[in-house]
Order: structure tokens, then C-alpha cells, then sequence
């Protein structure tokens, strides 16, 4: 794949797939933009509220209706209503099943490309449809914050299916990274880790039920449906767009008399408070997708790129944030900026669990040191001890290595609370009558009885002279008791 200004080529066999600059860029400067070959809202996401177009994520609602729902204010009304992009009279549905579509464009799309498929051809919310039934088992399975969705496999399977070029279309998933693990480093992804084994045979005999599989056979095999998971999990690009960001953006550009722009900044500040109260950090229509061409894009904890969302919908640019030179490598941070300030152990561990490696030794502004006490602190603390302190065994990249590979130890069917029902499902609990494995003889029906054994009776009656109880001695009583005696 080479075009005028980059290429992708093989940067090493750890690393893989890379993105080379072929001309200079500038900081600021648009590298490329893109559309998804698949995109998918998360399931908890859609079901929350939050209304974004089916095929390209593009806010359903307007900035007042948005800032409504995220503040519980019914009645807030939003100053400079032509700064919403949203534009209503376009909005249609799916005549079928009334999903919802940003314009008769992406409906036209979406039917053309994979909505036949997964059309549910009713308005009305049946929980016995299977591919409802796969959603919610999905969702009882992963919950937010998300970073995947099982309908986004769905929708790559419809994509097969409703394909004239099937063949092509195949080629370009195959293209993705199906990594499921770090043989090398012992990195296995985390959807696909040892608390999630049972349910992935779950999901995938689900799949098989509700979706035509006939055209991707080695998708619907134990290990083919872990490589569908693992090429979501280690490709898909998270998306969020949102109509109020969108407002503010463009009325924080207006050009506004002084005053005003205090109060309007002020008013802004206001409701992102309230938003934090009501709706805390889920603010956006959130989703993944599969990109061919940021998919090549290696991670760097100093990236000299970043992708944005500048149209509100699923099209990403990626823009550069340092001068990039020829024969330069692109990269972006796969991690977000809190996730960046943290140490190098955090980010490591990030990286391993959603994108199977631990190259990440810089971060921006160089080196990472250790957390520690402030240096006039550290003179004084290395004075009184007489030495140069050394806090042992206290991080995790100054310890050594494990060559041996874990421990591979079997649960019982109750070792983790998430497991234990306590009213239905745990064992320590459940009280039944014995279960009669074995006799030694077959019970006869008692006819067979010979009259002279002696039927099996108590012991002697106890029949001496029964001591009658003390009579009872009452409060009032006391007293002329003792005297009496």
C-alpha cells in the first residue's frame, strides 16, 4: 500500500507492520483521513441513551437535547442554537426495525453493505430474538467502561454474507492482526483470558444460532472465533462523538463581545459540572472500529501523531503533533493522557492486556523515574542513613525477570465470588435429601418376613416414682420465704 506521502512497511518481526512518512510534515499538518470498514456502537452505550447513527456514529440528537439528558435538566436551554451541527429534518429509521440513521444515505448504505443481515424486522423489543439474545448476553459479560462489542462481529459476518466479492472482503479483514497471545512474553488479550473461557463457547454457539456462517467456516472453530475476538480487541479504534462537544467547539470559535464570553464560559463550565455529577466520564456516544490503514500505526508512549474525530462521526484524520521527517516512522499513543502520566509499569500493563507487548520505555519529556520523595528530602534521608537508599522489591521493572511460565492452577466451580450464587448455585447451601448411590441388598416389600425375628424395639421403660417439679416461687414471695425458713 503506497501512496504519495506514506507507506506501509514491515519495521521488524516483533513490531510488525508500520507507517513510514515519504515526505516531511509539520506539526499540525493532516497526515491522512479514513472511514471505518466496520463500526459498531458498544451495547451498554446504545442502551443508555445514547442516540448516534447506526452506520456512522454521527449524534442522533441535538446539543440542548444531549446537555438535557447528561445534566437531568429538563429545562436548560442552550444559548447560540446555530452552533449545533445536528440536523434533525434528515434523521430517518429503518423502516423495519426503526433503527435510527443520521441521513436516507447511511440508510441506503447500511442496507447495501450488512443491515439485511442483522435487521431485526420488528419495532417492537423482543427479548426471545437471537440476536438480542446475543447482545444481552454479551452485555452480562463485559461490563463498561467497554472496549469492545460482540455486535461488532456480527456486523463483519453480515458484511460476508451480504457481499457480491466475498472472497475480497475476506482478504481485507485477514489483513487485520488476529493475535490472541504473546507466546513470547506470556501476554494473553483480555477478552480472552482464563475468567472468559466458558463464556467464549457461549457467544460463539450463540452466533452460529443467529447468524449464517455457511461462508466463514474457520470463523465458527473454537480457535477461529478467539481470533475474530482478538482482531477487535487489538484493532478496533475507539470512536466517541457528541453533539454538546460539538457546540462548544464551535461557540467557543465565535467571535463574542467580552462579557459575553465570561458568561458563556462560565455556563459551560457549569454544565460540565453537572454532567460529572449525573453522568460522570460517560459523555460520548462511544464505539469501535476497524481502520485498514490506522490499524499499521505502532504505538509509542512520545508519539510524533494523533488521531481526532473532526466531523463527529466515524472518519478519523490523523494529524501530526511533531515535525516528522522523511523515512520517519508514524506513530501514536494507544494509551490516553492519564494513562500516559502514570508509570511505566501501569502503561505496561495496559498495553499487554488490550494490545499483547510492553514496548513502552518513554513517555513525553524523556525517561520515567520512580516515584519518590522530593530531592532535598532524599539528601537528607541518605545522610541520616549513611548510605544511598535503594527501595528493594518495591517496583515492578527493577525486579528480575520470570523465565518460568505461570502457573497454570484449576478453580474449583466456587473459588471466585463472581461464580457463587448464593440462592441458586452454591453447593455449600443447597440442602437435599441423600442421593443413594449403592445398597447392599435389594429391599424386599416385607412379605418375605419370617415371624420369628424379633422386630426392633426401644430399650426398658424407665418406670420409678417420677419427682414431682419444685413449686414456683413468686417476687412477693421471697421474702416471708426466708423468714419462714
Amino acid at each position: 500500500m503506497t501512496t504519495m506521502n506514506y507507506q506501509v512497511q514491515i519495521i521488524s518481526e516483533e513490531k510488525g507492520k508500520g507507517l513510514i512518512a515519504l515526505s516531511s510534515y509539520k506539526d499540525g499538518d493532516e497526515i491522512f483521513t479514513e472511514k471505518p470498514l466496520v463500526s459498531c456502537q458498544f451495547s451498554w452505550n446504545a442502551d443508555c441513551g445514547y442516540l448516534a447513527c447506526d452506520n456512522c456514529m454521527q449524534p442522533l440528537e441535538t446539543a440542548e437535547e444531549n446537555a438535557r439528558r447528561l445534566t437531568g435538566n429538563k429545562n436548560l436551554i442552550l444559548p447560540h442554537q446555530e452552533c449545533c451541527e445536528t440536523q434533525k429534518n434528515k434523521i430517518t429509521q429503518c423502516p423495519a426495525c426503526g433503527i435510527g440513521y443520521c441521513s436516507v444515505d447511511c440508510l441506503n448504505e447500511a442496507y447495501q453493505k450488512y443491515h439485511q443481515v442483522v435487521c431485526l424486522q420488528s419495532r417492537v423489543k423482543d427479548p426471545s430474538n437471537p440476536l438480542i439474545r446475543l447482545k444481552e448476553t454479551w452485555k452480562q459479560m463485559h461490563y463498561p467502561p467497554e472496549t469492545a462489542t460482540i455486535m461488532l462481529i456480527a456486523k463483519i459476518i453480515a458484511i460476508v454474507n451480504q457481499s457480491p466479492d466475498k472472497a475480497a472482503v475476506l482478504s481485507g479483514f485477514n489483513e487485520f492482526c488476529h493475535k490472541t497471545i504473546n507466546n513470547d512474553q506470556q501476554i494473553v488479550h483480555n477478552l480472552l483470558g482464563d475468567k472468559f473461557i466458558g463464556q467464549i463457547d457461549v457467544l460463539r454457539e450463540m452466533m452460529e444460532y443467529t447468524i449464517n456462517t455457511e461462508h466463514v467456516p474457520h470463523w465458527t472453530t473454537p480457535e477461529g472465533f478467539r481470533s475474530l475476538l482478538g482482531l477487535i480487541g487489538t484493532n478496533g479504534q475507539g470512536i466517541g462523538t457528541s453533539a454538546f462537544s460539538r457546540w462548544v467547539k464551535n461557540v467557543t470559535a465565535l467571535e463574542l463581545p467580552a462579557d459575553e464570553r465570561i458568561h458563556v464560559d462560565k455556563f459551560i463550565d457549569q454544565l460540565y459540572d453537572q454532567m460529572d455529577e449525573v453522568a460522570g466520564s460517560f459523555l460520548n456516544n462511544e464505539g469501535s472500529g476497524l481502520y485498514a490503514l490506522q490499524s499499521s500505526i505502532n504505538h509509542s508512549c512520545s508519539p510524533n501523531a494523533i488521531i481526532e474525530f473532526p466531523y463527529s462521526n466515524s472518519t478519523l484524520v490523523v494529524k501530526a503533533i511533531k515535525n516528522i521527517q522523511p523515512g520517519e516512522e508514524v506513530t501514536i499513543g494507544y494509551l490516553d493522557e492519564c494513562e500516559l502520566e502514570r508509570s511505566r509499569h501501569s502503561r505496561q500493563k495496559a498495553l499487554s492486556s488490550l494490545y499483547l507487548f510492553k514496548f513502552c520505555y518513554l513517555k513525553m519529556g524523556g525517561k520515567v523515574g520512580h516515584r519518590d520523595v522530593g530531592p532535598l528530602i532524599q539528601i537528607f534521608r541518605d545522610l541520616v542513613r549513611g548510605r544511598k537508599f535503594v527501595p528493594h522489591l518495591r517496583f515492578a521493572d527493577d525486579l528480575s525477570s520470570r523465565t518460568q511460565p505461570p502457573p497454570k492452577i484449576p478453580g474449583g466451580p466456587f473459588h471466585k465470588t463472581s461464580k457463587v450464587y448464593y440462592h441458586t448455585r452454591d453447593a455449600r447451601r443447597l440442602v437435599e435429601p441423600p442421593t443413594i448411590i449403592a445398597m447392599n441388598k435389594q429391599l424386599s416389600d416385607g412379605s418375605a418376613v419370617s415371624a420369628n425375628v424379633k422386630p426392633i424395639t426401644p430399650n426398658d421403660v424407665y418406670h420409678g416414682k417420677l419427682i414431682p417439679p419444685p413449686e414456683p416461687i413468686y417476687p412477693d414471695q421471697v421474702g416471708q420465704s426466708i423468714f419462714q425458713k
